[in-house]
């Protein structure tokens, strides 16, 4: 009973002492912080799903049309990216390869709008 008694005073007197409080507060705080961080990541998680399920019971559809876009042209430059880095031909011949199809697209697209250009718009009879 004695060596019970010891024991509990020693261990209260330990937790008395200024730095092992200072110890335990900061050990408190910054697991209070991170409960409250999960927490704020848990509800916006649940009310994002939330409104996605108010909107599909609703019937109304997200539309991914821009993120789809985005993501295929990225796929297009890295896939460029890639061909480019991976080609047999050499930095010289790439190049002006490049320069030659740049220079047919350009051509292609000012000749499609000086034709477009030239139409009024109206009819006649």
């Amino acid at each position: 009973m004695n060596q019970l008694l010891r024991l509990l005073m020693r261990t209260g007197l330990s937790l008395l002492e200024p730095e092992r409080v200072d110890s335990i507060r900061d050990k408190v705080s910054d697991r209070i912080d991170d409960i409250g961080e999960k927490t704020r990541k848990t509800y916006d998680a649940a009310s994002k799903h939330a409104s996605r399920v108010v909107r599909s019971v609703r019937g109304e559809r997200e539309d991914h049309t821009l993120g789809n876009t985005l993501a295929f042209l990225a796929g297009i430059g890295t896939g460029v990216a890639v061909g480019i880095l991976f080609a047999p031909a050499s930095g010289e011949q790439t190049r002006s390869s490049l320069a030659e199809t740049a220079q047919e697209v350009t051509g292609k697209v000012r000749d499609r709008f000086s034709s477009a250009s030239g139409t009024t718009g109206t009819y006649s009879s």
